[in-house]
């Protein structure tokens, strides 16, 4: 459903007769008969039309031509002042007509801001976490090489579970188009997995009167729990590195913790599990996993997270590295990759890398070596 953008729907029937005014006392001023309406103030109708329709490409489109067709037309104004002597009052009525022209494209321009803007955060939302993949063993540099030149490096599976259909829920369809509230909530709850999405769905669909903010939040607190299920913060941060692994490798350090406790230490155990599950190709994790956390968890035992880099190898949307033109990460690599190659595809956005520019598996003996290397290693490649 498209977002309908009332606000400048009814700014642009007004601006209308802002223009009327403003052009009658400006011909008055310039000793002009009263004219018909100008054909950039007909055109705000248009854009308050595809301002209802919710069609920001068309808003944008008439925008940016009706911007060009003013400055051209101030263009010729001015070359007609100083092409040859005219007489005062002719050259007063091109200055009056002149600042008309001026003042009318100042709305114009903010108008095609806004509709980039808006174009912009539509490409972005909702945004749905990417899944990481664990790749096979790494055993050289050599292998590293190969892997980051094969156009064909293990591809990122899509996700198992299809996200819900929001039509087969017509009441909450309807609270989320017209409930603002509730479509802040669904944006929010769009990043969790697959199954909170439905429940949540679900649930407005059965009750749509009920608070969704209530609502949103008990689902992101349950969340939260299935994310930390033990007591300790070293047991979940445990945790936390299996699901690294994948929802089977963090499911079985549940189970063998539950009948072990304490008895066994958790880095055999977890070491264990590791040791298991390192050879799985395309391990998944569930869309919806807090990366940060798990960055935070990781970070309290680096060694593991070493480990597990250098001999596995994370795949993900990760690791871009262009030299030359700067895609790397330089004197900055410490800063925003703590430790190896765990790079989230929020980077892209921020390192400003081209959609087809082909993934690159960085890796590094310690993270404080990871600029420094990566210049070392892919100097050749670009």
């Amino acid at each position: 459903m498209n977002k309908r953008y009332w606000g400048l729907a009814v700014f642009s029937v007004v601006w209308v007769f802002v223009i009327m005014v403003f052009t009658g006392i400006s011909r008055n001023i310039s000793g002009l008969e009263p004219g018909p309406i100008s054909v950039t103030a007909v055109l705000w109708f248009l854009v308050a039309y595809f301002a209802f329709q919710g069609n920001q490409k068309s808003i944008r489109i008439t925008a940016f031509t009706v911007l060009m067709l003013q400055a051209v037309g101030g263009l010729v104004l001015v070359g007609l002042t100083l092409s040859e002597p005219t007489s005062p009052s002719f050259s007063y009525a091109i200055g009056v007509n002149s600042v008309t022209i001026g003042f009318n494209m100042i709305p114009w321009f903010a108008v095609l801001i806004y509709a980039n803007s808006e174009i912009k955060k539509e490409s972005v939302e909702p945004h749905i976490q990417q899944p990481m993949v664990v790749g096979p063993p790494i055993k050289n540099q050599n292998q590293i090489m190969t892997m980051s030149t094969n156009s064909k490096m293990m591809p990122i599976p899509e996700h198992s579970k299809p996200r819900p259909e929001i039509n087969s829920f017509p009441i909450a369809s309807t609270v989320i188009e017209y409930n603002s509230d509730a479509e802040k909530h669904w944006r929010a709850v769009q990043k969790l997995p697959v199954e909170y999405q439905t429940e949540f769905l679900r649930s407005l669909n059965e009750e749509p009167k009920q608070d969704v903010k209530t609502l949103s939040e008990s689902l992101l607190e349950k969340h939260q729990k299935e994310l930390s299920p033990f007591q300790t913060e070293k047991l979940n941060a445990t945790y936390a590195q299996m699901l690294v692994l994948g929802e089977d490798a963090a499911n079985e350090f549940r189970k063998a913790y539950s009948i072990l406790g304490d008895t066994v230490p958790v880095a055999t155990i977890s070491q264990k599990i590791l040791n298991k599950y390192e050879n799985i190709k395309g391990t998944v994790i569930p869309s919806g996993v807090e990366k940060d956390r798990i960055i935070n968890a990781v970070k309290k035992d680096p060694s593991i997270s070493f480990k597990r880099v250098n001999e596995i190898g994370v795949i993900e949307n990760c690791a871009y590295v262009k030299v030359r033109d700067r895609y790397h990460f330089g004197a900055r690599g410490e800063d925003k990759f703590p430790f190896n190659c765990f790079v989230f595809q929020s980077l892209r956005d921020e390192f400003k890398i081209p959609l087809d520019v082909e993934p690159i598996l960085i890796w590094a003996p310690k993270s404080d070596e990871l600029p420094h290397f990566v210049d070392k290693t892919f100097q050749s490649n670009f």
